[in-house]
């Protein structure tokens, strides 16, 4: 008994070194720390029906941007799928533009409540044709081949099983449907893993332990996550998504690749045909998959 009290000190205070080393290392860079609002949308709660309307808001106004990265598209008529539709704001400018039908799906049974509040400001005569569905990791509630358009923003590198992810998106597009999906930083950017307003230091992820940077992050982030339970990547949304899984990913999908696109930082472009520096270099991958016809 006394054995294992001593490891577990010994634990303790291995944890705490590494903490205040993290810590450490970030001061070194806090003038780099991102703002609210500066260059995205950061919260520090999700819970709450008035942060649910204002990012909603902010979403639907960022959808723009997203769509800018990709071919025009004509949405008349179409039955359009918000893949990780979170507070329902794309959604909402998706049938702005025209869609026949929007199904909205996501996993969080709590975000989809947060999402149909907002509906009811942006729509309250309920005239869209918006639908919110609860999906799985591995399954989205949406019938096979009935799909004209899906679009995923900044949630590939999140779910869970990105193979079956791929596998549902060919079940449930039409012959010719397409998908188009955009997400970064990938795991190797300097913030792979997204936490740029607790650690704006370049590459924590890489330079500390796992065990070390989650603690920290829940240290720093209050919220409803359980310290004891969340304490690997994977249980804070992460699947450590790298260029080189992506590419294999979509090599052995039944998927076909119309477009891809690697966007390097500071536009250095030379660095995508470099496999090893990209991984440490691309900020955002854009891509456009299509189901090929019969």
């Amino acid at each position: 008994l006394s054995c294992r009290a001593g490891a577990a000190r010994r634990d303790v205070m291995r944890k705490t070194l590494g903490m205040r080393l993290l810590l450490g290392y970030n001061a070194l860079f806090a003038w780099r720390r991102r703002r609210e609002g500066a260059d995205g949308w950061i919260s520090g709660s999700w819970d709450d029906e008035n942060t649910a309307v204002a990012y909603g808001r902010w979403r639907h106004d960022e959808t723009p941007k997203f769509l800018r990265r990709f071919p025009p598209i004509d949405f008349a008529g179409k039955t359009v799928v918000d893949f990780g539709c979170s507070h329902g704001g794309s959604c909402v400018y998706y049938a702005e533009q025209g869609a026949a039908k929007v199904i909205g799906v996501d996993i969080g049974e709590r975000q989809l409540q947060l999402a149909r509040h907002y509906l009811k400001t942006a729509d309250p005569d309920q005239r869209l044709p918006i639908d919110i569905r609860l999906g799985t990791h591995t399954r989205a509630p949406i019938d096979d081949a009935s799909v004209d358009l899906l679009l995923c923003a900044d949630v590939f590198e999140h779910v869970l099983d990105p193979v079956q992810v791929l596998s549902e998106w060919q079940r449930v597009l039409k012959p010719g449907g397409r998908a188009l999906l955009s997400f970064g930083p990938p795991w190797l950017h300097p913030h792979g893993v997204h936490l740029w307003e607790l650690f704006p230091a370049p590459w924590t992820h890489l330079l500390f332990a796992e065990r070390t940077v989650v603690a920290t992050r829940h240290f720093l982030k209050q919220d409803d996550l359980d310290p004891n339970v969340c304490t690997h990547y994977r249980d804070l949304g992460f699947n450590q998504m790298t260029i080189g899984r992506f590419l294999r990913l979509l090599r052995n999908s039944r998927l076909r690749v119309e477009k891809l696109e690697l966007c390097p930082v500071k536009n250095l472009k030379p660095l995508v045909w470099l496999p090893l520096l990209r991984e440490f270099f691309v900020t955002e991958v854009h891509c456009v998959l299509q189901r090929e016809r019969a």
